[in-house]
């Protein structure tokens, strides 16, 4: 136990002003932290959710109202995506639209724990848009932007398959959500060399 002796009036109104400037610290810290913890709680809200819906995303890949078909995805093509991908493809049937020799594809991947939903566009066997129209996660928001989606445009199957040369470039602390726009991208590239070139 710490006692403090007073010897006189001005000591104490000393004593009494210390302690209130080290209560005043001890405030402002904690309205400092409690701040900056409301702006990163809501960085998340802000970051997380849908940001277009699939009708918004087809308007901006064709210019005509394009058809919407059903791909039936076969076992040799489940086989193929799997091996391509390292995950089993479960669906058997898979929407697209198709207008203008290009293809559309909204696919869905788990990054972490949660879905990751992107609009492709495939042009002549190669990616023209990547759109991500929502995001779950609470890391790794940072992939619906420009400057990653971007880097799939003029991508073709081969090129992204292969492992020796992967043009994509990750985001620090995003892995997992990078990986699984990665596969969402192959698949796009291989159920759109179905629909194009059947017989291949």
């Amino acid at each position: 136990m710490r006692i403090t002796c007073i010897y006189n009036k001005n000591d104490y109104h000393l004593l009494i002003k210390n302690k209130s400037k080290k209560t005043l610290k001890v405030f402002q810290i904690k309205k400092i932290l409690i701040i900056f913890g409301f702006f990163l709680f809501s960085g998340n809200l802000i970051s997380q959710g849908r940001y277009m819906e699939v009708q918004e995303f087809l308007d901006l890949a064709f210019i005509q109202q394009p058809q919407f078909s059903s791909l039936w995805v076969d076992q040799e093509t489940r086989d193929t995506l799997k091996d391509i991908t390292g995950k089993d493809f479960n669906q058997l049937r898979v929407r697209y639209w198709e207008s203008e020799d290009k293809t559309a594809w909204v696919l869905q991947e788990v990054g972490k724990e949660e879905l990751i939903t992107v609009g492709i566009v495939v042009y002549n066997g190669s990616i023209q848009e990547v759109r991500v129209l929502e995001f779950k996660e609470p890391r790794g928001w940072e992939i619906r932007y420009p400057f990653f989606t971007d880097q799939y445009r003029g991508i073709n199957a081969d090129k992204l398959i292969s492992n020796a040369a992967n043009p994509i470039h990750g985001i620090t602390g995003a892995t997992l959500s990078v990986e699984a726009v990665n596969r969402m991208a192959k698949t796009a590239l291989i159920l759109d060399r179905k629909v194009t070139l059947p017989n291949s």
